[in-house]
This record gives C-alpha cells, structure tokens and sequence, in this order.
C-alpha cells in the first residue's frame, strides 16, 4: 500500500511539473505574431469582396445560396449546423466590423492590449468563417481558433510586445533576457497535444490513400485549377514529386509519436514546416501553413527559438 501511495505522489507529481511547471513561452509568443498577421491579411485581401461573402445581399445572405441550401446536398447539412442562419450584417455593420477585425488582429500582432484586442478578432473570425459563410475558407479557421485560443490563454502577451514595452516604461525597469521568456506550462501542452492530434486525424486517414500510394497526390495537386498556384509544364518533375509525395506519406502519422520524442521530435517539426512551406509556394491551400507553423514550433528546442529572437530584436 505504502509504495502504491508513494507511486501515485510521484505519477501525479509528474504529471503537475509537465502541465503547471514554467517552461519557455516562444512558440506562443510567435503564435501571437503569426496569428494575428495571419487574420489581418486574410481578411485585407478579401476588403473588396467582403459584401459578396458575407453581407446580406450577398453570397452568404442571397437568394443563391438559399438554393444551394434547399438543393438537398452536403450544403444543406452544412448550413443547417452553422451558416446562412445567423443574421447577415448591412452594409455599415460589415464595415464596422472589418474594419475592428483589423485594427485588432495588427493589436494582437503586436502585442497591445493582447488578451482584449485578441478576443476580439477571434470572435469576430469566428462570426464570419463558422456563422456566415465556412465554404469561402479551406479548413484551416477552425484550427487557428484553437490555436489562438491556447496563445491567448497563455502569458504571450508578456513578451516581445508593446504590453511589455509599456510596463517597463512605467516602471522603470530593464528588458528581460530572452532567455527569462517563461510561463506555466499548460497552454502550450494543449497546444502540442491539439498538434499531435491533428496529425493522427490527417495522417491516418490517408494510410489507405490510393493516390498517395501511387505517388499522385502531389503532382495531382500541383496540376489541377483548383490547387495549382504556378502555371507550368510539371510534366518534367513528376519523378521529383512522385518521390516527395512517397517522403511526406509516413510524415505525417509518424509525427504523433515522432514530435513527442526527445531527440527526435524538432527534426519531425522542421520536415513538417518544410513541407507546409512547400504546399505554400506551390499550391492553394488558404492560409494553412500560418495556422500550422506555430503548433510545429511548440516542439523545437527552446534555445533554437531564443536565438531567432535575439537575432531579430526581443523589442516592439
């Protein structure tokens, strides 16, 4: 009894030190940024066209998609759980909004009042992608909402912001070293954990993928209207993408153990941000790489994220 006590005290003491434990807040500092520059270009791209996607008279608030709706396919469904459904803004509503969304994601970014100006922009996205119109987006909303949610649970509003920069001319007081960038552990362990689980729903499901099998995906990808980014003859480099699509097949549902692996785990997160950076050149895929690339970075060593910081400054 006595050693099964002592077993549980030490099980659980493990289990605290791994969750509320301060551990380097760099990735969620970089989440912030990336975050928050992500949503503001997101929605600055699509200004011109934000009464076609999400007005009343528009696309998500028309008589086109209400067709769509009443057709009976996979909209329908789709709309009938969130979209279409919610009030459409008129025309001074959606201008109020836009206009808040980026003033507060480039706040967010920058770290001025972070908690407040982030939660803004996260229920202002989360109104337009889920509420008005999820068609116009490609998957990849839904995993930075929770992403920045994790990055605004967390302290990365500390450091490397005007927050910081404002408290230490209140108060007088010196820059903290890089190094000191540190905060209980549990937004980034959700973060990671969420990353993990990500890639076990992504890379499983395509173990039994015939085109990934075959090599095609890529060169598939690459080749069709509604993904290629480069219009070019990629008949030539079939060989070279049959072969990077056989390298990515095992990478992804590798990751959910590979990340976690103490020497191992920052060599699967930069192959894995190398191949998100790729799609990015090469294919549309919206905005996924800038969603993922925080999460990835959650598993590289502390010290390789501490230099970059150093390199580029640790100010506003």
């Amino acid at each position: 009894m006595v050693s099964e006590a002592g077993a549980g005290r030490r099980a659980w003491g493990a289990v605290e030190r791994w969750l509320f434990a301060e551990q380097p807040v760099h990735a969620l500092v970089i989440g912030r940024i990336v975050f928050g520059l992500a949503l503001f270009g997101c929605y600055a791209v699509r200004a011109p066209d934000a009464a076609m996607l999400y007005g009343a008279d528009g696309l998500a608030g028309g008589e086109a998609i209400q067709r769509l709706v009443d057709s009976g396919t996979l909209l329908q469904r789709l709309y009938d759980a969130a979209g279409a459904r919610w009030p459409a803004p008129d025309a001074l509503l959606l201008s109020l909004l836009y206009a808040v969304a980026l003033a507060c994601a480039l706040c967010f970014a920058a770290g001025y009042r972070t908690r407040t100006t982030g939660w803004i922009v996260w229920a202002i996205h989360l109104y337009f992608y889920k509420l008005r119109l999820p068609l116009a987006y490609w998957g990849w909303p839904a995993l930075m909402q929770a992403y920045m949610a994790y990055v605004l649970l967390s302290r990365a509003g500390d450091y490397c912001s005007v927050d910081a920069w404002l408290k230490r001319k209140r108060e007088g007081s010196e820059l903290p070293a890089v190094a000191s960038w540190r905060a209980p552990a549990w937004p980034l362990r959700l973060l990671q954990v969420h990353v993990s689980a990500m890639y076990s729903v992504v890379g499983i499901s395509r173990l039994d993928s015939s085109g990934w099998i075959a090599g095609h995906t890529i060169f598939t990808a690459v080749t069709t209207a509604l993904h290629s980014k480069l219009v070019i003859d990629w008949a030539p480099f079939q060989p070279l993408l049959k072969a990077a699509t056989w390298i990515v097949y095992p990478l992804e549902p590798a990751a959910v153990v590979g990340l976690w692996l103490p020497r191992v785990g920052a060599y699967f997160a930069y192959a894995l941000l190398a191949m998100h950076f790729g799609l990015e050149l090469l294919t549309n895929v919206g905005w996924w790489g800038f969603a993922v690339a925080p999460g990835l970075l959650a598993f590289v060593p502390a010290r390789h994220l501490e230099a970059v910081f150093r390199r580029v400054g640790a100010g506003p």
